[in-house]
């Protein structure tokens, strides 16, 4: 079933519709008999407001086109197609048994023909000249398919790298909060609490303070590093409830420390609640 269905759209696809224009529809039989074949798909018009016609509801290959017809001759026909857009570019091979004149021939020309055959058609002239356009129309549908193919994939990429970008940001929008509230306030309350035995052991006049004051300067240098690429991963804008809720820690590391109460400490929380 698979296998019908595709050769099915293949046929479709390679399919192309071929205008027949005239007003005697045994010129018409003969036209049909000359160029049916599974490739082209005839489609018949006797007057020049049916051919019209056919040329809003559908896209040609090209046109056959008699010079003699009542009303509308071939050329005014032709200089009507030319001026519309959807028809313009349409091939128009002309056919007539009268105008054999060289000026009769380049007013054709003048007004749109690709090419000009005398009756009685030579049937093996006729069907390579159509077939010449046939391959070209197919060949035209194919670029234009392919190329809205490429632009549908463009977009599609662009808007995939537009989505991994948003995610990319995002994610790096985390780390780089992750890394400012998380290990940069660590650091800092070690370097803190560092700071406060290297005082006490310097009290103590004890060798050691000079160790904690390494240490301490580790830890300075560390924080430094940590919030530097922290800000390039993702410019932070701190909160006030977020600097609250540091200084309350860092309140209660000094009492458990010092075990002196928050509010005797210089930068209490309500001061820079206040503040802010």
């Amino acid at each position: 079933m698979a296998t019908e269905s595709n050769g099915t759209e293949n046929r479709e696809d390679s399919t192309v519709k071929i205008l027949l224009v005239d007003d005697e529809a045994r010129n018409l039989d003969v036209l049909e008999s000359i160029l049916t074949c599974p490739d082209y798909q005839l489609i018949r018009a006797e007057t020049a407001e049916a051919a019209l016609l056919e040329l809003v509801q559908n896209d040609f290959a090209c046109i056959v086109l008699d010079i003699q017809m009542p009303e509308m001759n071939g050329i005014e026909l032709a200089r009507l197609i030319k001026t519309r857009k959807r028809s313009q570019h349409i091939p128009i091979i002309f056919l007539t048994a009268y105008f054999q004149d060289e000026k009769d021939v380049l007013q054709g020309y003048g007004v749109g023909a690709v090419d000009y055959l005398t009756k009685p058609l030579n049937p093996q002239v006729l069907k390579s000249k159509v077939g010449v356009f046939a391959e070209l129309f197919r060949a035209s549908r194919a670029l234009t398919a392919a190329n809205a193919a490429l632009q549908s994939e463009i977009r599609e990429r662009e808007q995939l790298e537009t989505l991994v970008l948003k995610i990319s940001e995002r994610e790096q929008q985390r780390i780089g909060q992750d890394l400012h509230d998380g290990l940069c306030q660590h650091l800092t309350g070690i370097k803190f609490r560092s700071h406060l035995l290297e005082e006490k052991l310097t009290r103590l006049e004890l060798a050691e303070a000079k160790d904690a004051r390494d240490i301490e300067d580790l830890l300075i240098v560390a924080v430094e590093q940590a919030r530097s690429q922290a800000h390039g991963l993702s410019p932070l804008h701190l909160e006030t409830e977020g600097l609250v809720a540091a200084f309350h820690e860092l309140a209660w590391v000094m009492k458990k420390v010092l075990d002196r109460p928050s509010y005797e400490f210089p930068i209490a929380a309500g001061n820079l609640e206040q503040s802010a």
